[in-house]
């Protein structure tokens, strides 16, 4: 049986646990994965926003000054992150015993490696737990434009203070199940185009499943497809994609192309009772249903994160990441700690290149 030196299992371990948990499949990141990614030092981090219009020039007498211009003025923007930190108890492990308490001189390769696996599965259900929380900041901002987060009371962290004219909810008539859904997606695009000054020819509708299917059920929609020599649309079957997201094919809408997509994911929600416990979970979708929201093709959006909690020593720089990991050693409590801490936020700089349809009442 080949064996490993305890002393020597003892110094790799932590390496080879981060090797191992990176090898881990991670939560399905859709929204998220729309964003750029910015690291900060700092407990705070901040942008620069600058509304530009599309003005155009006007004509001048010759011999005069001509027209001043007043460039417009960027506003920084300063957030601090929330904070999240989740740990476990390694001594807590089946095999914890043979690697730390073990008398002998050395252990089998086999121990080995099944307390790395066992410690790497734990470490990777407590970032899937912080990387769902993230892809939930994001479902926010797209459908109420504020980031909430989970407790005993859900309270808003962060207002974006989307427009109200970005945000519609459909009633009566003009919901998709009886009027033409492009009437309200083609609103959308406009407005994108004119208030969010969105560029290019296609912009995305993510939606629920019972927005898409009061969508391709809509007699509207369906009696473009009957026109022959015509090809306004192409709706297709679900076609899943790795993140998680499934594509259903695009839509004519004016004069911009809409691709259709549904994200049926979904994050159990705490369920509190009496003194805050939490008594159970329910499972929640990150897309409310009845909803669609639509974006350009690449949104400026940006997941940044910052500093987390630290003790910096004399000529120490703070560590920064997207996620820091720790091992601590409490003799008093006799725990071994194997934690995970994080500080990120969704920031979408251009808020106004968001539309958020309530298709059915």
């Amino acid at each position: 049986m080949q064996t490993i030196p305890i002393v020597q299992a003892r110094e790799l371990y932590t390496q080879e646990l981060i090797d191992v948990y990176k090898s881990r499949p991670k939560p399905n990141g859709f929204l998220r994965s729309l964003g750029k990614e910015k690291e900060s030092a700092s407990k705070y981090v901040s942008i620069e926003v600058s509304r530009i219009y599309e003005a155009i020039a006007v004509s001048v007498e010759r011999g005069t000054e001509g027209n001043r211009n007043k460039m417009p003025v960027s506003s920084n923007k300063t957030f601090e992150p929330p904070y999240f930190r989740e740990f476990y108890d390694v001594t807590e492990l089946s095999h914890y015993d043979y690697m730390f308490g073990a008398n002998g001189s050395s252990i089998s390769s086999g121990t080995y490696a099944d307390f790395v696996d066992e410690a790497a599965d734990k470490m990777a259900m407590l970032q899937d737990k912080i990387d769902r929380a993230y892809e939930k900041q994001w479902a926010d901002v797209i459908q109420n434009g504020n980031i909430q987060l989970l407790g005993v009371e859900e309270t808003v962290l962060i207002d974006f203070k989307r427009k109200s004219a970005s945000m519609v909810t459909l009633t009566g008539s003009n919901t998709w199940d009886v009027a033409d859904p492009t009437i309200s997606l083609l609103t959308g695009c406009e407005f994108l185009r004119t208030v969010g000054k969105a560029m290019g020819d296609t912009f995305m509708c993510v939606m629920d499943s019972l927005s898409l299917n009061a969508l391709i059920n809509n007699t509207a929609v369906q009696n473009r497809g009957k026109i022959y020599n015509y090809a306004l649309d192409l709706l297709s079957m679900p076609i899943r994609q790795s993140n998680g997201y499934a594509l259903h094919g695009a839509i004519s809408v004016g004069s911009w192309r809409v691709i259709l997509m549904t994200y049926p994911q979904y994050y159990d929600a705490p369920v509190y009772g009496a003194g805050g416990t939490i008594t159970g979970y329910t499972s929640t979708p990150y897309i409310n249903p009845k909803t669609a929201i639509l974006l350009p093709e690449n949104p400026e959006f940006t997941m940044a994160f910052a500093a987390v909690p630290q003790l910096i020593g004399p000529g120490m720089q703070p560590a920064k990441g997207k996620y820091l990991f720790g091992d601590y050693v409490d003799q008093r409590l006799g725990k071994h700690v194997f934690d995970i801490k994080s500080a990120g936020v969704a920031i979408p700089k251009a808020i106004d290149q968001i539309y958020t349809i309530k298709t059915l009442a």
